[in-house]
C-alpha cells in the first residue's frame, strides 16, 4: 500500500459470502500490519478464515508495526 494512502475499502466475493474489507493506514506506512479484525474479533493476518455461509462479513486490516493480540484487546 502506498505510503501517502490513508485508507481504502474493497468488496470481495467468496462464493455466496461478501467480505467487506477496509485497511486503515492511520500513520502512512508502506508496509507492515499491525492488527487484523474479522466481524470484531482479532485473527492472525496471514490466516483470515474464509466461509462460504452466504452471509456478509467486515475485515478490519490496520497497518503498521505488528502489535501484541494481549496489546490490541485493551
Amino acid at each position: 500500500m502506498p505510503s501517502g494512502w490513508g485508507a481504502f475499502r474493497i468488496r470481495w466475493r467468496h462464493g455466496r459470502t461478501l467480505y467487506d474489507i477496509q485497511v486503515k493506514n492511520p500513520n502512512h506506512q508502506d508496509k507492515g500490519v499491525a492488527a487484523v479484525t474479522l466481524d470484531g474479533t482479532r485473527v492472525e493476518p496471514h490466516a483470515i478464515p474464509l466461509v462460504d455461509d452466504g452471509g456478509v462479513h467486515t475485515v478490519l486490516v490496520t497497518m503498521g508495526a505488528p502489535v501484541p493480540a494481549e496489546a490490541g484487546a485493551r
